[in-house]
């Protein structure tokens, strides 16, 4: 009955452990992420999360962590836009000035962090839909110059 005991307290704290690690881990990518953001010129203070770090794995071909974030600018922008077009950019009305967050800003960097390379990129999002155009960049975004 003891070493049930025992391998039961052992499972636990190694749970624990990885659980711990993991946090851990997100922590130092979102920290890594921030840090190319604001040595690419976004001030800190501008970067407003839309999506939680996640990690993600494909075995053999890739493990990255990645965030979806915007900017104070471009989300005023963004809001400024919808409510004198009376509709989002993806063409669907506005209902309620209620629904203009955060969370649904459709003005987003998509932040990857590659564990092989351990190199960070930047994706344009306009309304779901990525971009590389610099006209568009240029014109929506408040920090268009993150990945040159």
């Amino acid at each position: 009955m003891k070493k049930i005991g025992v391998a039961i307290g052992i499972i636990v704290v190694l749970i624990l452990g990885y659980y711990g690690y993991s946090i851990y881990q997100k922590d130092q990518a979102d920290e890594k992420i921030n840090q190319y953001l604001v040595e690419r010129g976004l001030p800190e203070e501008q970067i407003e999360t839309i999506g939680k770090i996640r990690y993600d794995e494909k075995p053999g071909l890739y493990k990255q962590y990645s965030k979806r974030i915007t900017t104070k600018k471009d989300f005023q922008k963004w809001r400024q836009e919808v409510i004198n077009s009376g509709t989002f950019l993806s063409g669907e009305k506005l209902k309620n000035q209620e629904s203009l967050t955060i969370i649904n800003c459709e003005l987003e960097y998509y932040c990857v962090l590659d564990l092989k390379n351990n190199r960070v990129t930047i994706q344009y999002v306009i309304s779901g839909d990525g971009t590389t155009d610099p006209q568009k960049i240029d014109s929506q975004f408040a920090y268009p110059l993150l990945d040159e």
